[in-house]
């Protein structure tokens, strides 16, 4: 036993046992400084511990975009909903725009000749090609509406009633190749016959046709329906000549018209059904 305390392996184990117990004291004396194996821990432990702190803010920012997309989502649909509303508001106020200026139109008509029973109209559908150039309204027999009737607008003709349903009716109107109204020069007093054509009716135009040659046009002249044979009102505005042609033979001249009205970009009317002088 005396042998061993004697021995060199005891003696070492003192050596090292004085030394961690320095190392101790000294660590527990000095503040801030770290034992080895906190060191050996925290060397371990702090990456660790950094890619755990950006996984859990990836994740943070991941709920985040997910909430804020949501968010955006439904601001979208509501001012998506917003923008409809206000569209059809303002659909609503053009379509009164309209309405009223129709009805002030009318209410002019109806001053200047009292002797004339109108109906309101919208169109509700139109055929418009080189071919036909026709519009469908919301109002038929039922209404008092008849063939013929001359169809307006505050501003001039649009054409007349060709056919006749019960609660709908179409009209030929002035831009179609196979209308024929009676009409006048109001500055010369001549006598004319309004009449669409399939090229002309691409711009919104028609002519005059049996005009002779010793007939003085000028552009700028007015047309108004002449009421000729008591098929329709006389005296309403048609148009202004806007060329002077001759026809293929020679023979005669014809007047390239710009109605009054702008017939393909309007939606309602008004239908003369009664009028002073009507034929019977």
């Amino acid at each position: 036993m005396g042998h061993f305390f004697r021995s060199r392996a005891f003696i070492g184990m003192c050596i090292i046992a004085v030394l961690l117990t320095g190392l101790g004291l000294l660590s527990m004396s000095e503040r801030g400084r770290v034992t080895i194996i906190e060191d050996f821990v925290g060397i371990v432990i702090t990456p660790l511990q950094k890619a755990s702190n950006r996984l859990v803010k990836a994740a943070g920012n991941f709920k985040k975009v997910f909430t804020e997309y949501d968010l955006l989502q439904e601001e979208n649909t509501a001012l998506k909903e917003q923008l409809a509303a206000a569209e059809d508001q303002l659909r609503d106020a053009e379509e009164d725009i309209v309405e009223n200026k129709t009805l002030r139109g009318a209410l002019g008509l109806a001053e200047e000749n009292p002797d004339m029973q109108f109906v309101s109209a919208h169109i509700s559908g139109s055929d418009m090609d080189s071919y036909a150039q026709t519009l469908t309204l919301d109002c038929g027999s039922v209404h008092g509406v008849s063939a013929r009737d001359m169809v307006v607008t505050g501003e001039g003709i649009v054409g007349y009633v060709s056919e006749v349903g019960t609660t709908w009716c179409k009209v030929m109107t002035i831009l179609d190749p196979s209308c024929e109204i009676g009409v006048v020069l109001t500055r010369t007093g001549t006598a004319a016959v309004l009449q669409g054509d399939a090229t002309m009716s691409a711009d919104g135009r028609c002519k005059t046709a049996y005009l002779k040659n010793d007939i003085t046009l000028t552009v700028g002249d007015s047309i108004e329906t002449s009421g000729i044979g008591g098929l329709f009102p006389d005296g309403l505005f048609v148009g202004r000549v806007r060329e002077i042609k001759s026809e293929s033979t020679g023979l005669s001249q014809y007047a390239v018209v710009e109605p009054a009205v702008d017939i393909k970009n309007i939606s309602t009317v008004l239908i003369i059904t009664e009028f002073l002088g009507q034929e019977e």
